[in-house]
């Protein structure tokens, strides 16, 4: 097994004339290898930035709103570690939302949706840090949602602790095509009485396209930017493989 060697916290100033062995002493290590092959992460938190809308409203709304449902494991994304080179770092992570099974023989696991599937990130794993090496894709599909939020040109990075059990300093970006933007629609809670739609919810709060560069298809390549912080935690509950749910959402 490789022990991959950084320091996993911000570097501090040595004093004058102290030993710079100590420094070497706190470095910490991170355990490769087959200790990270099939790990499961599930988002504690995620803090939307972008996009912000009036006096960062629409992040906080954003940020509230999914705090909720995470809370209440109505919204599971999970990061999946599926390939992980030793040698060169390179890494896969499969990206994607679960389901938390509350009844029958399999009550109290997680289980990825195969509707939408998984998104398969590239990263490359340096000492503890993790960043992506090419852009991807990520499908989140909150219970209040409609269709899934598909994020495009996605970027990720975080740092994983030394015992590899949680991912700190996580930073996400992508985008959400102004053509997607139009086919979504949601509710704020539960019992809300109808849906708001997505592209309509933006243009209200004068929330305008950022993005001309997405790979949207067709011949609108703009959009909205997607960026948050999240932590992670690792979880072992997590059924195989992928499965379609049935969702009972609706608007009426």
């Amino acid at each position: 097994m490789v022990l991959l060697v950084a320091a996993c916290t911000s570097p501090q100033a040595m004093p004058d004339g102290q030993d710079e062995a100590k420094g070497e002493a706190e470095a910490v290590e991170c355990e490769g290898g087959t200790a990270l092959m099939g790990a499961y992460f599930r988002f504690d938190r995620f803090d939307v930035k972008q996009p912000r809308g009036p006096e960062d409203g629409l992040a906080s709304t954003l940020t509230n709103l999914w705090a909720a449902q995470i809370a209440a494991k109505d919204l599971n994304i999970l990061l999946h570690v599926t390939r992980l080179d030793e040698k060169t770092g390179e890494m896969e992570v499969e990206a994607g939302t679960a389901r938390y099974i509350t009844t029958g023989p399999s009550a109290g696991n997680y289980q990825m949706t195969a509707d939408p599937p998984p998104k398969v990130l590239s990263v490359r794993l340096e000492g503890c840090r993790f960043a992506s090496t090419t852009p991807g894709a990520l499908s989140v599909f909150p219970d209040l949602l409609t269709v899934p939020i598909s994020i495009l040109d996605t970027r990720i990075e975080g740092t994983f602790d030394a015992g590899l059990t949680r991912v700190e300093q996580g930073h996400m970006v992508g985008g959400i095509c102004h053509s997607m933007a139009k086919d979504q629609y949601f509710k704020l809670y539960k019992d809300m009485e109808g849906c708001i739609n997505f592209l309509a919810f933006m243009e209200d709060l004068g929330v305008m396209p950022d993005r001309n560069d997405l790979p949207c298809g067709g011949d609108d390549p703009t959009g909205y930017t997607f960026e948050g912080e999240f932590v992670a935690t690792r979880i072992t509950n997590v059924l195989e493989p992928p499965k379609v749910f049935q969702r009972d959402f609706s608007c009426n």
